[in-house]
């Protein structure tokens, strides 16, 4: 038995460590599937019913809103952007239009704004890093409110 464990033993010990790592990444994998179905539930059910919201009454003031989701294998982010209606049939669109995203990042939400002004100067941040179970309808008002005041406010 000595001599089958030295032909084969290093073998077999270096093929139950890639098994056990792949059964370790497999784990990875379905945790954060399970964290993208989270945010992806998240997005139905309270970010974009709030995005809309927004987008009614922004359009209601003069402003066409755009809401794309993408929930990808690799990625999954909600990003809400805004043009004035006057501005949308024109070349003087912004090349980076004011826009608000959340997305999902090492198992956490993160939110990223933009604003820029119909110039096209502004900046772009992270507004902030949240765990998942943070983000509420009461949360997303607050996010999407603060974020358009202070576009707005900016820009007057």
């Amino acid at each position: 038995m000595e001599d089958i464990d030295k032909e084969l033993g290093a073998l077999l010990d270096q093929y139950n460590n890639k098994f056990e790592g792949s059964v370790e990444n497999h784990k990875r994998l379905e945790e954060n599937q399970d964290t993208k179905n989270a945010f992806n539930d998240l997005v139905e059910n309270i970010i974009r019913p709030g995005m809309n919201k927004f987008s009614l009454l922004l359009s209601e003031k003069g402003f066409r809103c755009s809401i794309f989701h993408e929930a990808g294998h690799q990625i999954g982010f909600i990003t809400m952007s805004l043009i004035h209606k006057k501005l949308a049939y024109t070349e003087l669109i912004p090349p980076l239009p004011p826009q608000i995203k959340f997305r999902i990042e090492n198992r956490k939400v993160s939110i990223n704004e933009s604003k820029f002004d119909p110039s096209g100067l502004g900046c772009s941040v992270v507004e902030g890093t949240y765990e998942i179970h943070q983000i509420t309808e009461t949360f997303v008002k607050e996010k999407l409110s603060n974020f358009f005041k202070s576009l707005f406010d900016k820009t007057t």
